[in-house]
């Protein structure tokens, strides 16, 4: 019975220091998770940035640093902007990027006046070629014509070169050129220009000589000794069916927002007749494309296409019209263009 109770005490001796041991490990553990927080505390914090954009420049945003303190933003480790927090110590700049990817990174102070940095965050800046879209003449199109004119649509802003001859588009976006032609193929080579990228469409155009039937030479008349021609009373020509007039559909309206269940496209019928547009399409640059089956527009009235949802629909979950200065064509059934319109 001795040695039971001998043993039972060393045990719990044993015991004892093994508490010991994990209460210290806690201390130590505690001490160090404080003086983590303690060196975070202070640190500028980013709002979480996308992978990607296409604009430029974009906002910075972030918060945890002392109010009404001075922050600045570096780009690529250069500094980019400065700002200064408000009394919540919530910050925001703008900043521009370079093409590709960009490394941002903001460095303020804490409540004891020492610099911080934040995290790095990566964003990668790409810059979308400009728009064109040749509306006028189609390619490997032919004439008997000494020049042709050139129409075509852009963004408003941009640059635009026909055969070397500077054009400035309208605010719509819309530009046309006058191109003389040589005898033969004719390549016409059309460049848009953003200041970052261009964009560059080469169109064929082939000249045709006019050719011009000789008449069969008449052998000359033999004399007739003229009679007397009997008297008829004059019958009136026939009056000729009118031309039917021109299209008057057009795009009136595009409603651009990025959110596909609010976009729609809308046309109106300013003529004074119901038009049918059956099999009539409306289309963009991203071969988005909605066709009519069969549908007839009344006099004055106007029509939506919404990108999702309703009666008439491109039937998408994506936007469709969500690019500045995108041009949207209508399109009749025998597939001539009826009319541009670029929001």
């Amino acid at each position: 019975m001795k040695k039971i109770a001998h043993h039972t005490k060393k045990i719990s001796s044993t015991g004892i220091g093994v508490k010991a041991t994990i209460v210290a490990v806690a201390s130590i553990l505690l001490v160090f998770s404080t003086s983590q927080n303690e060196l975070s505390k202070g640190q500028p914090k980013l709002e979480n940035l996308p992978d990607s954009v296409h604009e430029n420049p974009i906002t910075i945003r972030g918060d945890n640093v002392k109010p009404e303190s001075d922050v600045d933003i570096f780009v690529n480790k250069e500094k980019n902007s400065s700002t200064t927090a408000n009394n919540e110590g919530e910050f925001s700049a703008a900043v521009t990027l370079e093409e590709g990817e960009n490394i941002i990174q903001a460095i303020g102070i804490d409540e004891n006046d020492k610099e911080k940095k934040s995290p790095i965050q990566k964003i990668n800046y790409i810059i979308d070629p400009p728009a064109l879209a040749i509306i006028e003449p189609q390619n490997n199109t032919s004439t008997t014509a000494d020049e042709i004119i050139v129409k075509g649509t852009t963004e408003p802003q941009n640059e635009v070169v026909v055969e070397e001859q500077p054009v400035s588009p309208d605010l719509k976006g819309n530009f046309q050129a006058t191109v003389p032609l040589a005898p033969g193929p004719n390549e016409i080579n059309i460049v848009v220009d953003n200041g970052k990228k261009k964009t560059e469409e080469i169109i064929i155009v082939e000249k045709k000589e006019d050719e011009k039937k000789e008449l069969p030479q008449e052998s000359p008349p033999t004399p007739i000794t003229p009679s007397p021609e009997p008297i008829t009373e004059p019958v009136p020509e026939p009056v000729p069916e009118p031309t039917p007039n021109p299209s008057k559909i057009i795009i009136s309206y595009v409603h651009y927002s990025n959110d596909p269940g609010t976009e729609y496209i809308e046309l109106k019928n300013t003529g004074g007749i119901e038009e049918d547009i059956s099999v009539w399409t409306i289309s963009d640059t991203d071969q988005n494309i909605f066709l009519f089956s069969e549908y007839i527009l009344g006099a004055g009235d106007t029509v939506r296409i919404k990108t999702d949802g309703g009666r008439f629909s491109f039937d998408t979950k994506e936007s469709v019209w969500n690019r500045y200065g995108e041009p949207a064509y209508l399109t009749n059934r025998e597939g001539r263009i009826i009319d541009v319109y670029s929001y």
